[in-house]
């Protein structure tokens, strides 16, 4: 970016605040959170209901068939595993869009702050430090995007008339879906009923990348707002040594003390809105992430250059997902320490004794901060991204060697 393009954003507040989160807003709009999310006309909520109702109808118009498939159709384990990785990505699908519909004044709240902290933030340098992060936050999620709606669009559209994975092999010409499916009423593989399973399976193929999307990319920018305040307040910390008199001191420590403390009540926030969603993530990623690498090997073997390179784009996909998850967790936690160092660093021999206890307390409460738990359970951090791997890695040799 520019220069110019910068100065431009740092000196309009109105510009800020929609550069952070104009590609989380559309997504949400799009499944129709956002205006039940937020304080919006009775419209715009009828609106924003007609979205949900069409795309919990899309989701299950794929869920419901495809477990028909798995359990009336299909006979043998191989085919089962084969579609299982597909049917598995539904289902978190579905259940991080229900936290999302369940969630959506927890998510107002959220915004609220988001904007009301932009709006509060004067001074040219906090200013700065607060674009940095919304910079990092929207360009992770316009590159968590790209990947998974164009892993995704790729794997419904295009690879069932590219791959030889879904065609039958007792009748090579009979049409396939990306999703396989059952339909008791109907047979799915003639015309026109083909062609409108096939175009509902794509649009469903959409509502799932922006699901993903939507909760990858909200804990995102949240959490690298989050941090962009704690930056914040280490730079007000430093700023503490220029005061010389006891009433602008005590001015400045109360400011900063009423940034830490409602910094720490928006930390809790984010954990308390996406905890179950994050476990989902995780425990969903180890699982998701063995399968699609036990596709790639297969379609390696196989030499179908199709099924192969879609599959690796939805490893990439996934495997950046849970990167991003445990990244901007583990960014936050090092944030949180870092203020007890930036606090001890001040001056605070030369201060009163009774500012020098406040210093101590808010200390104490940054070197205990915990990190964001997945379900309560599972600390967000590179360490758990590295576990999701290993796990994942070690799973799928087993399932090598099962299936061998």
């Amino acid at each position: 970016m520019s220069e110019k393009a910068t100065n431009s954003i740092i000196t309009s507040k109105i510009v800020n605040s929609k550069y952070a989160l104009d590609a989380n807003r559309w997504i949400l709009k799009i499944l129709g959170v956002w205006h039940f999310a937020i304080d919006s006309s009775y419209f715009h909520k009828v609106i924003a209901l007609c979205h949900i109702i069409i795309c919990t109808f899309l989701l299950s118009f794929v869920v419901i068939p495809g477990i028909l498939f798995i359990f009336v159709i299909v006979k043998d384990v191989t085919t089962r595993l084969r579609i299982s990785g597909v049917f598995s990505f539904c289902v978190m699908g579905v259940i991080k869009y229900y936290y999302l519909i369940k969630s959506n004044k927890q998510i107002g709240n959220c915004v609220k702050q988001f904007n009301s902290d932009w709006a509060q933030i004067n001074d040219i340098k906090d200013k700065t430090i607060m674009v940095k992060y919304a910079r990092f936050g929207r360009n992770s999620s316009i590159i968590c995007a790209a990947f998974m709606y164009g892993s995704c669009m790729f794997y419904a559209c295009i690879l069932p008339h590219v791959s030889g994975v879904f065609k039958n092999k007792n009748d090579p010409t009979e049409r396939t879906f990306a999703y396989p499916c059952h339909f008791i009423v109907f047979n799915q593989y003639e015309s026109p009923a083909y062609e409108i399973v096939f175009s509902i399976h794509c649009c469903c193929a959409f509502v799932l990348a922006s699901i993903s999307n939507a909760a990858c990319n909200l804990i995102t920018v949240l959490i690298t707002h989050a941090c962009g305040q704690l930056e914040i307040l280490m730079v007000w910390l430093n700023d503490l040594d220029s005061c010389q008199q006891n009433e602008v001191y005590a001015e400045k420590y109360s400011k900063i003390i009423k940034q830490h403390v409602k910094t720490i009540r928006f930390i809790v926030k984010i954990e308390n809105l996406f905890q179950q969603i994050c476990f989902v993530e995780v425990v969903g990623c180890t699982l998701i992430i063995c399968l699609v690498g036990y596709y790639v090997l297969l379609d390696w073997n196989q030499k179908d250059t199709g099924g192969m390179t879609t599959y690796v784009m939805l490893l990439i996909s996934f495997v950046y997902n849970i990167f991003l998850y445990c990244y901007v967790c583990e960014l936050l936690t090092a944030k949180c320490k870092l203020i007890s160092e930036s606090t001890y660093l001040t001056r605070w021999y030369q201060i009163p004794e009774n500012f020098a206890r406040g210093l101590v307390l808010t200390i104490a409460i940054s070197q205990n901060s915990n990190p964001i738990k997945a379900g309560k359970l599972i600390p967000l951090s590179i360490n758990t991204f590295g576990t999701v791997m290993r796990t994942s890695v070690v799973y799928l040799n087993f399932l090598r060697k099962l299936m061998e």
